[in-house]
């Protein structure tokens, strides 16, 4: 990869020389090039930073554990019974938010959740605030931190609306 984007960035400089142009005045054409070729550059350099950063001194990515939550794999878990349930794809950082309702109370909901969210490797707690239940995880893997909330709240009808939210943003943890 380094010797690819060694030949890239020297096939760019060969072509900006001024004997190679055979004008010492930079045209349009010139200018082109040279904004080709800083954009080349720090693509380069994004990839080197990018796939350097995540890399311990063996070599291997760090905190890549395919047992835990990854980015791309993961599914929000549907509870068990739950009706007029919508999975809905965000636009951005693998966002995923599925709502569902229940006849089940947010107690009940929230404590599946914690258990199974723990149990897949997902690190929080809860913090239940009367007629609504939030739930609030993270996790590292693989260079990404995921972050999931569960919102359970109690309607007016008796039942319970849910909102299972995770999405993914970039970094090594």
């Amino acid at each position: 990869m380094v010797l690819y984007i060694l030949w890239l960035l020297s096939a760019d400089v060969a072509r900006l020389h001024p004997a190679n142009t055979g004008n010492p005045v930079l045209q349009p054409l010139e200018v082109a090039r040279m904004t080709t070729f800083a954009i080349r550059l720090v693509s380069c350099l994004a990839l080197l930073v990018l796939a350097t950063s995540c890399v311990d001194t063996t070599g291997w990515i760090q905190r890549c554990d395919h047992n835990l939550p990854e980015r791309g794999k993961w599914a929000n878990p549907l509870y068990p019974g739950a009706q007029n349930a919508k999975h809905e794809a965000g636009q951005c950082c693998s966002e995923i938010t599925t709502t569902f309702e229940t006849t089940d109370s947010p107690e009940t909901v929230i404590a599946h959740y914690e258990q199974v969210l723990g149990e897949a490797g997902w690190e929080g707690g809860s913090s239940p605030t009367g007629e609504q239940s939030d739930l609030r995880f993270g996790v590292a893997n693989c260079c990404y931190y995921g972050h999931l909330t569960v919102t359970a709240t109690r309607t007016s009808a008796g039942m319970t609306a849910v909102e299972v939210y995770s999405a993914w943003s970039m970094g090594c943890g």
